[in-house]
């Protein structure tokens, strides 16, 4: 059966990234969750996706060169609705303790966020955060960095790695190659130029997870494809996918 990740938590209904999204992502019984992390200049790990804090919050400036208290500061739930104010840009410690406290029992997908900033010592502070205790849920690690990807699994090596693509067809070599020397445990790529090369994709021997999904044809392609999805809709997936499965 394919799995619904929620993107940056609940995306499209609640303000990405934010302890609401997560909250919501649970709530919708999502099988997974993704997230992004960056490094602040006081080496503490944010969950956000963009290289600033504009897009998302009342603050502007670069992660990297801003402290935690200096982020912190800053609303990242008003920009999406009123009624989100008062949300801030939670620690990957923060993520995870909500995740305890709520019961989640899924996977927790890390998106490594390290393609243009390359936060140094940012992949070991992860693998020290995650590995402080047992967690009742599975940790995966994702990027576009192949270099973070080697970091992450030199610190981590029990949870697994996926490789980041935009386009699979136009990455067969790198994957197959990658399938041969078991450098990663499976691909997460984007849908809309995947779809291109239907027969290259479900004879991949790793398994493949698909972003953004968020278009009700492209979760049934998925779902009939037995392709995990990654979406901002989740709770929309998941009763698409418990009609597909009782119609079967």
């Amino acid at each position: 059966m394919s799995l619904v990740f929620a993107h940056r938590g609940s995306r499209g209904n609640t303000p990405e990234n934010t302890l609401a999204a997560f909250k919501e992502a649970v709530r919708a019984l999502s099988d997974g969750i993704e997230l992004d992390v960056r490094q602040t200049v006081d080496k503490e790990i944010v969950v956000i996706h963009d290289e600033t804090i504009d897009r998302t919050t009342t603050g502007t400036g670069l992660v990297e060169k801003m402290t935690l208290k200096e982020i912190q500061s800053y609303d990242a739930g008003v920009y999406f609705d009123e009624k989100f104010r008062g949300q801030s840009i939670p620690t990957l410690k923060q993520v995870l303790e909500l995740l305890e406290e709520l019961n989640f029992k899924g996977i927790l997908n890390i998106e490594i966020k390290t393609e243009k900033y390359f936060h140094r010592g940012l992949e070991k502070r992860v693998a020290k955060i995650v590995n402080e205790r047992p967690l009742p849920f599975k940790i995966v690690y994702s990027s576009f960095n192949k270099k973070s990807l080697k970091l992450i699994r030199k610190y981590d090596r029990k949870n697994e790695i996926y490789l980041l693509l935009k386009d699979v067809p136009k990455n067969k070599k790198i994957i197959l190659k990658a399938q041969r020397k078991n450098l990663y445990n499976g691909v997460h790529s984007s849908l809309g130029k995947s779809i291109r090369n239907i027969n290259f994709l479900p004879n991949l021997k790793k398994p493949t997870r698909l972003w953004t999904i968020n278009k009700e044809k492209d979760m049934i392609y998925c779902f009939k494809q037995d392709f995990d999805i990654i979406t901002d809709y989740p709770h929309m997936a998941i009763e698409l996918r418990k009609k597909l499965n009782k119609g079967e």
